[in-house]
Formats: C-alpha cells, structure tokens, sequence
C-alpha cells in the first residue's frame, strides 16, 4: 500500500518543481543560505502539492486511465490503491502543506491557493477546452517561477518568465501529440473517450504549435541575453552563449517528438536520452560559470 502511494505521489515528476530556483539562481543569490533554505522550503511544499494533485488527478481519472496501454497500470486505475485512501491521503497532505505555509510561509499561500485552484477546474472541466487545457497547465509553470520568487524575495526577468511559459506549452503540446500518436492505433479506445480535448487536435496541427513554442523559446531568450539589464548586471555578454545549449536542447527534444518510442510522459525523454541529460547538465554548469566565477 506505501509504495502504491508513494507511486501515485509520482515524485519523478517533481524535476519540474526545481523551476522554483531558477530566479534564486539567475539574481546570483544561490549560496544565500538563508533564501536557499526557503526556496528548499518551498520546493518541499510544492511537491508535496503537486503529488497530492496528482493523486486527485488519478482519482477523476481512473476510468479514463483504464483505457490507456501505459496509464491504466497506475495504482488507483488498476485498483491496487482504493480510491478512499488515495482521497484521504491528497486531504492529508494539502491540509499539512496549508498549515505550514500559514505558519511559516505566509507570501506563498497566494500562488500555492491559486495554483490548487486550478487543479480541480482543470481536472473536471478545462482539460475538455482545446489550447486552455494546455496554457492552464503551462501556467503552472509560471506559478512555480512565482513561488520561487516570492521565498527568496528576489526580482526574476519578464523575459524568462515568457521563455518559461513557451517552455511549458511546448512540453504540454507534445504531451497532447504522444496521446493522439498512442489512440491512432486501432486497437485502442477513440481518444475522444480517454480526453474530449483531443478530438479537437491533430498531429500537423500540434507540430506546428510546437515549432511555434520552439522558435519563441529561442528567440526570446536571446533577446533576455543581450538585454541591457541582464548585460548590466552580469558586466558581461557571456550570457549569450548559453543560448548554444538552450537550440540544441529544443532541436534534439524536436528530433525525439515524431519516434515510435517517445516516453508516456515527454519529460520523461530527459532521462532516457544521454545526449539531451548531457546538453542539459553543460547549460547548468555554463551558467554557474557566467553567473558565479566569471
């Protein structure tokens, strides 16, 4: 029954929560001890929620997943954890997520409330809502940078704030076209029963969509290392080079999008990929490097 739970808290997911140190990184803040443990805090918190999220998520979901290949082996779809203790599980955890925040972190409960709010109208009505249901979930990522923001006291760049929200609708749009590559087999259920959503897309469609996202992520973030603040503050343009590792991440991540064997969960690729792992790891350590030691 733990590892059931521990499972549907699906704490490989929680990589996306270490967005929340992005601004504490790029404001040279990082070895701040005390706005490090806050963001640590509030990493904690965060993925405590998301889990509980998703265990709500697999509960509104379970008839659906069972038409999955892949998800229909999750513990509440294949009933290996009971619906009420999944239900008192997420309760419990909101409750202790909540009750600290109130008592120690109180500058997030804004974002940590807005972002538990979405969850139950995304769930039950604007998952079924094309393109809302993928820039509701693209804000989450913007929700995250927020949080992040908001536990170290520190200013974070508009411009990164775009690239993160692009960033998030090119993940969720090839979510979209892996579900639709999944239920084009014959064999499977209409997708139409699985996601109303996706009856309104289609692969071409979404391809687009996702060169769209890919080519202002690239863009964007030039702009934001040439920007004269960010020139400014750094004295330097070394910045700029960074923009190296963010093209080969988007164009090697572009090159998986149309194989057969793409991860039920496109982020899931990161692990599988050593090349992708590797682009990514060389992107943290140039810009410790320009941010740090240059």
């Amino acid at each position: 029954m733990f590892i059931a739970i521990i499972k549907s808290l699906r704490p490989r997911q929680w990589i996306k929560n270490l967005i929340v140190f992005a601004p504490l990184v790029f404001a040279g803040k990082l070895f701040d001890l005390t706005k490090f443990s806050d963001v640590a805090v509030a990493f904690i918190l965060l993925s405590l929620m998301s889990g509980a999220v998703y265990i709500m998520n697999d509960i509104a979901d379970r008839k659906r997943d069972v038409l999955h290949p892949r998800k229909r082996l999750r513990p509440i779809a294949s009933g290996i954890l009971p619906v009420r203790v999944a239900a008192t599980t997420a309760a419990l955890l909101l409750v202790g997520v909540f009750a600290a925040a109130s008592l120690f972190y109180p500058r997030l409960l804004p974002v940590f409330g807005i972002y538990f709010i979405l969850q139950p109208l995304y769930s039950y009505k604007l998952r079924n809502i094309a393109v809302v249901d993928v820039m509701t979930i693209a804000s989450g990522f913007v929700l995250r940078i927020y949080a992040g923001m908001l536990a170290a006291d520190v200013p974070f760049s508009a411009w990164l704030i775009a690239v993160i929200f692009l960033l998030g609708l090119f993940l969720v749009f090839a979510k979209r076209r892996q579900e639709i590559a999944v239920f084009g087999s014959p064999n499977l259920a209409s997708s139409s029963q699985y996601r109303n959503s996706l009856t309104h897309y289609n692969i071409p469609w979404l391809d687009e969509m996702m060169g769209v996202s890919a080519a202002a992520i690239i863009v964007i973030y030039i702009i934001y290392t040439l920007s004269s603040s960010a020139v400014a503050r750094l004295g330097t343009d070394m910045l700029f080079y960074s923009s190296i590792f963010v093209i080969f991440g988007i164009f090697r991540y572009l090159y998986h999008i149309k194989g057969d064997k793409l991860p039920d969960n496109p982020i899931d690729l990161v692990f599988k990929d050593p090349a992708l792992l590797a682009d990514i790891v060389l992107y943290g350590a140039f810009i410790f490097w320009v941010l740090y030691i240059n």
